[in-house]
């Protein structure tokens, strides 16, 4: 009732307020046509199903999200200025790094993507003091989390949590929901992103299917067949059974695989089924592997499939996966936890990359490679390699070599040529 309460409150505040949302017509189309208020929109899928059937039991989901979600939390975080310098002892940095007395910052991370990844949705709760600041993060079940709907100028109310016989709901101020994008918007399905479980699941299917096919060949040491006589009355009941009986006592045992059975009746042997070999399991598994592997955007590489691997070496598919899937996703995280945790001023959040060796390596190959290019001004050089700019005019300079040959216009070609020694310290060509 307190919760009915709060809401009311807040849709007639709203509806006393002047807003722009009132006159948005393409929020009125979406909006009016499905949602009750203050109840909860029921996804299309099955977020649990997805996260048991496809995180907690295919090893092949479980070891590519869990990459993902190990890289991307592992990169230390800070918070800079409108003009990019960072700020020390930030209480957004301290609150990231102990957000709750039970969890680190690296695990509120690590488990956001997990459930991102897996389901498409990731739900921190947030609590906020009365001056508005958030006071910790705690990671939410994100498979049982429900949106609930509002009105057409708030479309999301709140959140609600439903376990078992209990359900608690949430204000919609304390609740950051990650979401991957989702196409489809009928019957509110876009409030919920959509799962890459659900997208992937034939394939995942298939490989679940081929494991169990997998375990039950080896734990019945091979394929099922029948024994039959080759006598013209076949054999007894009391015959048969006895033979059961000693295959199960004999041969059953994987330690008797591949032991010949001896019997004084003549029999046949009728395989049933095909082996493992016969249905390609492994070649399905790996199939299935470079599949996900795409859904997810990794190098294939990094998870020991190096038959179809184009790259030259495992450091070239660690620099994709950091450059094309790490860095994407820590941004998108770190715009939504800008907004959720009320920077301003210019403030933001951003991952700092510095020390990662991988990406190092590739500035340094290109710091390298540029520095042949005199044609480019000092800062062009900083600029091509990810480091910002030095407002300073020298460095907005080209520095010709002697002996080169002279281009720009015929006013620059007039110009006395400059050559700077390179250990000059007024390039200040260090990080800032």
């Amino acid at each position: 009732m307190a919760d009915l309460f709060s809401y009311l409150q807040r849709e007639f505040s709203m509806m006393n307020k002047p807003t722009k949302v009132k006159d948005n017509l393409l929020h009125k189309t979406l909006y009016t046509t499905f949602y009750s208020p203050f109840t909860p929109i029921t996804p299309v899928g099955n977020f649990t199903d997805d996260l048991m059937k496809g995180y907690m039991e295919n090893e092949t989901v479980y070891s590519i999200v869990n990459k993902i979600a190990e890289t991307a939390s592992n990169i230390p975080f800070e918070v800079v200025d409108k003009n990019g310098e960072v700020i020390k002892d930030h209480w957004a940095i301290k609150l990231l790094e102990n957000p709750n007395d039970d969890t680190t910052g690296n695990e509120i991370i690590y488990n956001y993507y997990v459930y991102l990844l897996s389901i498409g949705n990731s739900f921190l709760y947030g609590p906020k003091l009365v001056s508005g600041r958030v006071r910790e993060l705690w990671t939410m079940p994100s498979d049982i989390v429900n949106v609930v709907s509002g009105a057409f100028y708030e479309p999301i109310a709140g959140y609600k949590l439903i376990e078992g016989n209990q359900e608690t709901i949430f204000p919609k101020e304390e609740v950051l929901h990650g979401k991957l994008f989702n196409p489809r918007f009928r019957s509110g399905s876009w409030v919920y992103g959509l799962s890459p479980i659900s997208v992937a699941s034939t394939i995942i299917s298939a490989m679940n299917s081929g494991n169990t096919a997998l375990e039950s060949s080896f734990r019945n040491l091979g394929p099922p067949y029948i024994i039959s006589s080759q006598m013209p009355e076949g054999l007894s009941p009391e015959q048969q059974e006895m033979l059961e009986d000693t295959y199960k006592r004999k041969y059953s045992d994987a330690n008797n695989f591949g032991k010949p059975m001896m019997t004084g009746t003549p029999v046949k042997v009728e395989k049933l089924g095909f082996s493992p070999d016969d249905l390609k399991i492994i070649d399905s598994s790996k199939h299935g592997l470079r599949v996900l592997c795409n859904v997810y955007g990794v190098p294939s590489v990094l998870f020991n499939d190096s038959e179809s691997s184009t790259y030259n070496n495992v450091n070239q598919a660690r620099l994709d996966l950091m450059s094309y899937t790490i860095m994407p996703l820590n941004k998108q995280f770190a715009l939504k936890m800008d907004k959720f945790l009320g920077l301003k001023d210019g403030e933001r959040l951003r991952f700092d990359y510095d020390n990662v060796e991988v990406l190092q390596e590739a500035i340094y190959t290109r710091a390298k490679s540029l520095s042949t290019m005199w044609e480019l001004t000092p800062n062009e050089r900083r600029i091509a390699i990810g480091y910002p700019r030095i407002n300073d005019p020298l460095m907005d300079e080209i520095y010709k070599p002697n002996g080169s040959f002279t281009i720009g216009t015929e006013e620059e070609q007039q110009l006395e040529p400059t050559v700077v020694n390179p250990n000059d310290n007024n390039l200040r060509m260090n990080k800032k």
